[in-house]
């Protein structure tokens, strides 16, 4: 009677103990549900709040110092709700890691795992896995520093090393994805980028040097070509691609053929190639009617 009085309790305590235990782990679990829905919604209000208003505040000074720098901000816009958004992003998947392994390891220590050797195991993993994912951790920090830095963004042309350039067409923490003059998908580890040329941040400038023969009239060629600059920054095909006067800025560079004649036009992002193009024919067809011969190396333009 005695033996089956004490198995009947200790069943009964073993019981309580389970029913303590699972409402303790529902607890836990609980709670890292809540702490990460807080924590999600306070990053969220603080990320968009801050890239927006301070994104906006550097807009308006910008606009007030140079006030042809943007004629359009829709773009600029549509860049930072994508970094908000990216942003936003990365840190959900940040908090939700950290919140939900604290709450498992709270749980292990709740059914009455050894948590100190399982984190002394984890912890000696974590080494090894950390020497061999170095690039790709070193790949994700610059990711997102070329996210909250704005260094470029999808639909930008840049330069970004010997050989790549292109327009940038998908942007992650781990790569960025661009697609060269000839149609080619260069994908390069945000990790191995060393430096970044962004010809389409929020001006550009189409620069033209027109070679000419050293017997040319300098001041009929530079007339020529100023008249061709301004009637294509009159041209309403142009017009919204041009956001100041063409400036001649007279002869840049002498050579062993002649003298090159530099002239420059301040354009939106990414449009100083199709006017570059433009330039280019207008000038030509404009020196045969005037009579003025280049020299031997005609043309050498380039955007900025």
């Amino acid at each position: 009677m005695t033996r089956s009085v004490l198995l009947a309790l200790e069943f009964n305590v073993s019981i309580d103990e389970l029913q303590y235990r699972a409402i303790k782990i529902v607890l836990i679990l609980g709670a890292a549900f809540l702490t990460s829905r807080l924590l999600y919604a306070l990053v969220k209000r603080v990320l968009t709040r801050s890239l927006e208003e301070g994104g906006e505040n550097f807009r308006r000074r910008l606009r007030k110092a140079t006030p042809n720098v943007f004629l359009h901000t829709s773009e600029n816009r549509l860049r930072t709700q994508a970094r908000v958004q990216t942003l936003i992003s990365v840190a959900k998947s940040v908090i939700a890691v950290v919140v939900w392994l604290t709450a498992f390891v709270a749980v292990l220590g709740v059914v009455g795992l050894n948590v100190g050797t399982l984190l002394t195991s984890a912890g000696i993993l974590g080494v090894a896995l950390g020497f061999g994912a170095q690039n790709i951790v070193r790949d994700f920090l610059a990711g997102f520093f070329v996210v909250t830095e704005d260094q470029y963004g999808v639909g930008d042309v840049v330069d970004l090393g010997p050989d790549v350039r292109g327009t940038v067409e998908r942007i992650s923490l781990r790569s960025t994805s661009l697609r060269d003059v000839h149609g080619v998908v260069w994908h390069i580890p945000n990790g191995q980028i060393q430096r970044v040329g962004n010809k389409s941040q929020l001006w550009a400038r189409a620069v033209l040097d027109v070679e000419v023969a050293y017997d040319t009239d300098i001041d009929l060629a530079e007339g020529v070509i100023r008249t061709v600059a301004e009637a294509l920054a009159a041209d309403p095909e142009y017009l919204a691609d041009i956001l100041e006067a063409p400036e001649v800025w007279g002869v840049e560079n002498y050579t062993v053929y002649g003298m090159a004649i530099r002239v420059v036009v301040k354009t939106e992002p990414a449009s100083q190639f199709g006017i570059l193009r433009e330039l280019r024919g207008r000038i030509a067809d404009a020196f045969h009617e005037a009579g003025i011969d280049f020299g031997p190396s005609r043309f050498e333009g380039k955007g900025s």
